[in-house]
């Protein structure tokens, strides 16, 4: 690696140590470094590193994989995704798409090879497994708090809501209307300088027989 490669690789380590160390001081036990493994040539130097890092900062090492998809099968999937969020074609997309195919849900055995420098950071990362608690069925809508005076609160906003919502569907019912076959036939007859004759003729078949009826 060219020196000012090194350099800059270095500074970037420092200031990330330092900003864990920060963020530990902030938030205590609650912050941890994640080291991935990918295959990408230099993964044990990398983890080696990271390490370091984790150590100086004072903050928890633990092993993650960087999950794209469940199986490595989805790659080419998650290849065409990468496309349409770039606006690119799979020939155009270049290093935007994964390298490989790792980016997977590994089982734990596959992860504990992976890691085998540093297994402390596979236990590190069952324990934040076992303390979280988080369940999908937690989530709720909260309406915000409206700071300032005059901004509407929850209630009103839901009120103005279904008005708007219910003129919108007046409309519509209205648009639909007019857009029979009744009144766009009027509608062109008293528009191209008829008499009245035309447009009574363009009343429909069964009113005719009605008044005839009658």
């Amino acid at each position: 690696m060219p020196q000012p490669v090194i350099r800059l690789v270095a500074n970037a380590e420092k200031k990330a140590t330092e900003l864990l160390a920060l963020l530990r001081e902030a938030a205590h036990d609650r912050v941890r470094l994640a080291a991935t493994m990918l295959y990408r040539g230099n993964d044990r130097t990398r983890l080696a590193r990271r390490g370091i890092m984790a150590r100086q900062a004072g903050v928890p090492l633990i092993a993650v994989n960087d999950v794209l998809y469940h199986h490595p099968d989805r790659r080419e999937l998650q290849d065409v995704l990468t496309c349409i969020r770039e606006h690119l074609t799979i020939d155009t997309a270049g290093r935007r798409l994964t390298v490989n195919a790792e980016r997977y849900l590994k089982p734990p055995a596959e992860m504990a090879r992976l890691f085998r420098d540093t297994p402390k950071a596979v236990e590190e990362t069952a324990a934040l497994d076992a303390a979280l608690t988080f369940s999908l069925d937690e989530l709720r809508y909260e309406y915000p708090e409206e700071m300032r005076a005059d901004f509407a609160t929850s209630t009103r906003a839901a009120k103005t809501f279904c008005v708007k919502a219910a003129a919108r569907r007046r409309t519509r019912r209205s648009v639909i209307a007019c857009a029979s076959p009744t009144s766009i036939r009027a509608t062109a007859a008293s528009c191209s300088n008829g008499s009245s004759h035309r447009i009574a003729a363009s009343r429909p078949t069964s009113t005719s027989i009605s008044s005839m009826s009658g």
